[in-house]
């Protein structure tokens, strides 16, 4: 029976995928911090200024 886990046994495979992990949390990140940076620049609650 195979198990889940069985591909990250492979040098090759668990390489790409530990590098996929890493890209996407850093994507993940980079998102957060621009969400949060727009929301730091103005403390009104319309996007555009009256």
């Amino acid at each position: 029976m195979a198990r889940p886990a069985n591909p990250l046994h492979r040098a090759g495979f668990r390489l790409l995928w530990l590098s996929s992990v890493s890209a996407n949390t850093g994507t993940w990140m980079q998102s957060v911090g621009a969400a949060w940076l727009m929301t730091e620049l103005t403390r009104s609650p319309l996007p555009w200024r009256p």
